[in-house]
């Protein structure tokens, strides 16, 4: 257990990713060398080896993890159960939230983003930086890291970055610029300050 002054503008608390890469591990003593920690908890449920999961996913949240506005990874339906016609969320499962001011929330969150194209209209994003299924636009940001993104050689990439003076946040609209178009290749990398829409299906039409 700790006491900690907030107040104290150099103490505070965050989330992070091991390795600062969806798809890797870290220990928990390595982590806290990077940033100077002084105390630091193991925040489950990820993906461990012996679930079931593509090898690619190993280490990411099951569910939500945002750091400083970025999503590592969306609030999803798992361990949450569902209805028999599928439809209905069974029950809520807990996450921490800090806000800007320092104030923690301790509540369910779900997940609702989209892309908006201007005279094009708007599609749903499905998930952040985990695998494409069919219809489904995904998004990849810095968390993917040194891999590439989860895709086969069918569909549209769009790669994107920030309008100046743009930051990523939640909650809010973030205006993007697209780079490139890649359209029918397999995992293609990202470089920093890049960001992928990936679409396959009816998103890669609408992308």
């Amino acid at each position: 257990m700790l006491t900690v002054d907030l107040t104290n503008p150099y103490n505070f608390v965050e989330t992070f990713q091991a390795a600062d890469q969806v798809g890797k591990t870290q220990k928990m003593t390595d982590a806290g060398k990077n940033n100077q920690t002084i105390a630091g908890v193991n925040g489950n449920f990820w993906i461990v080896p012996g679930q079931n999961q593509p090898a690619v996913l190993l280490g990411i949240p099951h569910s939500g993890s945002i750091k400083n506005g970025e999503m590592i990874t969306d609030p999803n339906g798992w361990n949450r159960g569902r209805s028999k016609d599928q439809k209905e969320l069974l029950q809520e499962i807990g996450f921490a939230i800090i806000d800007k001011q320092k104030r923690i929330w301790i509540d369910d969150f779900g997940f609702d983003g989209k892309v908006e194209i201007p005279k094009m209209g708007s599609y749903p994003i499905a998930q952040v930086n985990r695998i494409r299924k069919e219809d489904e636009l995904v998004f990849y940001n810095s968390y993917l890291g040194e891999a590439v993104t989860r895709s086969n050689d069918e569909g549209t990439e769009v790669v994107v970055k920030l309008v100046r003076g743009q930051k990523w946040q939640v909650n809010k609209q973030v205006i993007c610029e697209v780079t490139k178009i890649i359209k029918n290749k397999r995992a293609n990398p990202l470089a920093p300050g890049e960001y992928m829409l990936s679409g396959i299906g009816k998103a890669s039409l609408f992308l």
